[in-house]
């Protein structure tokens, strides 16, 4: 027995935007969360004097 694909369903517009934007908050947090650990592997931890709770 086959399966069908699943149909999609399309989001509103405003929806859509809503949901891209979020994918961009999440993308842009993830970038610089991965520069800080790239800073970290190249240089090493900062002072405990550098960091702030």
């Amino acid at each position: 027995m086959s399966q069908e694909p699943a149909v999609r369903q399309p989001l509103e517009p405003a929806a859509a935007d809503a949901v891209r934007a979020y994918a961009a908050r999440t993308q842009a947090d993830a970038d610089r969360f991965a520069g800080a650990l790239e800073d970290i592997a190249a240089n090493g931890l900062p002072a405990v004097e550098e960091c702030t709770p």
